[in-house]
């Protein structure tokens, strides 16, 4: 091997050895959720199924009668349970994926008032609600009177299991609600079904207008979820009571079925986290007013 030849294989040599020195290894990494979005996402009649408790209706003002069996019940209670884990788990597995993104989620927000302390809160659960066939239901939730337009954000860190905002119906004095299809039901009208993996509740907003979230979405507390409405039975109502339907569920015993969901009151929740923030001191930097 000439001179010249040598000289060209020892400069290509150190090049490549150079190269190789100047780019480092670059490893690519790829996640696989056990649990993928469309593995938890339901229609929405079986969520809302799921979503059950004893639902007593009452006949004639006086007697009850449960809607569902015992059986019925306990059916319902291990399907949602089982739903419960794959929702925790895929919770946790997007919250440590979201770490290595540019967007992690914050999971560090707490209770949030679903319409920043605005409107009215009224104190009407467990209110009679008549309905067809001469039954009386029970009012599970509390109702926050806001006029159509004013935004709903999210009570807490929570995973979407359903929503809907595609609710359309019509209404009239003699032949009530009617031509209901599409949202979480003919009631409810556009909605959204929260539930939180920390606190193991369920939140329902319901009669929105807008519903900007999709099933599967992970929200921390106090995100944007839809806008005041007046879809489901809300549509026979006037203008001032327009509100938001704000329900809330956790695990309980009721009606001999361990592990059944049972409604809570919001009223008071609402009422103290309002007036917690209406009396928080406030800092103010004294050296600052004689700047």
């Amino acid at each position: 091997m000439t001179f010249r030849n040598n000289l060209k294989y020892a400069l290509g040599l150190a090049a490549a050895v150079f190269a190789s020195d100047m780019k480092p290894e670059i490893k690519e990494y790829h996640f696989s959720p056990l649990v993928q979005r469309e593995e938890i996402t339901l229609p929405i009649s079986k969520v809302m199924e799921l979503y059950f408790d004893c639902d007593q209706v009452f006949y004639n003002a006086g007697r009850f009668r449960y809607t569902r069996t015992i059986e019925e019940l306990n059916e319902i209670v291990t399907k949602r349970k089982n739903l419960e884990e794959e929702l925790i788990r895929y919770y946790n597995e997007q919250i440590n994926l979201s770490r290595f993104t540019f967007h992690p989620i914050d999971t560090t927000y707490g209770w949030h008032d679903p319409l920043n302390g605005k409107g009215q809160i009224k104190d009407n659960f467990n209110d009679p609600r008549k309905r067809p066939g001469r039954r009386i239901e029970k009012h599970k939730a509390s109702d926050i009177f806001l006029s159509v337009g004013n935004n709903i954000y999210s009570p807490g860190n929570v995973i979407v299991i359903a929503a809907s905002g595609n609710w359309r119906g019509k209404w009239n004095g003699k032949k009530g609600l009617y031509d209901t299809k599409g949202g979480l039901g003919d009631l409810t009208g556009n909605g959204a079904l929260l539930f939180s993996p920390s606190t193991r509740e369920y939140y329902l907003l319901a009669h929105l207008k807008d519903v900007y979230v999709n099933t599967g979405d992970i929200i921390p507390g106090g995100t944007l979820i839809g806008t005041v409405g007046k879809t489901g039975n809300a549509l026979s109502l006037r203008r001032k009571d327009d509100h938001l339907h704000f329900a809330m569920k956790k695990e309980g015993e009721a009606c001999g079925v361990p592990g059944v969901l049972q409604p809570t009151n919001p009223f008071r929740i609402l009422a103290e986290e309002r007036m917690k923030n209406l009396y928080r001191p406030i800092y103010v930097d004294e050296e600052s007013l004689y700047e």
